[in-house]
């Protein structure tokens, strides 16, 4: 859609909006146009352009004491926060290493626990007669053969250390 096309269907569905006057475009044949920057203003470029280090640079070699003062105490500023910059970054990157390794502790353990579970290979570390008879004396039902619950085994195990 050209400039004129949308300023003509501007017109007709706003017609009520206020408008200055088009902008001139130049008309042309190239498939592409260039631009050119516009000329360089005389002088030194304006402050607000210059990197924080120029300016400081410029401030410490200044006439008057105060704007002297004043880049000490930038300078000052600038390192105490690159120096809190660098400490909050070792914060984190630690914070990140720590809960790796808890993960990875956490996976460990579980892994040693898998290990520590008794096989069919190797035999349980209880009796299950005594099981059995410390399950029935407290009125919890346990098959009279074959394996002992887990969860009966545990009861069994936390009323023994607790003995």
């Amino acid at each position: 859609m050209t400039v004129a096309a949308l300023r003509a269907l501007l017109d007709a569905e706003l017609p009520h909006v206020p408008r200055g006057p088009a902008p001139w475009i130049p008309h042309t044949t190239e498939k592409r146009t260039t631009m050119t920057q516009p000329p360089a203003p005389d002088g030194p470029p304006p402050a607000a352009t210059w990197t924080v280090g120029k300016l400081l640079a410029w401030a410490e070699k200044h006439d008057k004491a105060a704007v002297r003062s004043r880049a000490a105490r930038a300078r000052e500023h600038i390192e105490a926060l690159r120096a809190q910059h660098a400490a909050d970054q070792q914060a984190d990157q630690l914070a990140t290493e720590e809960a790796d390794l808890a993960r990875r502790l956490a996976d460990v353990r579980a892994r040693r626990a898998e290990l520590k579970r008794p096989t069919a290979r190797n035999a349980p570390s209880y009796s299950a007669t005594q099981v059995r008879a410390w399950a029935a004396e407290r009125g919890i039902t346990v098959p009279a053969a074959g394996r002992v619950p887990g969860a009966v085994v545990e009861q069994w195990r936390a009323a023994q250390d607790g003995a």
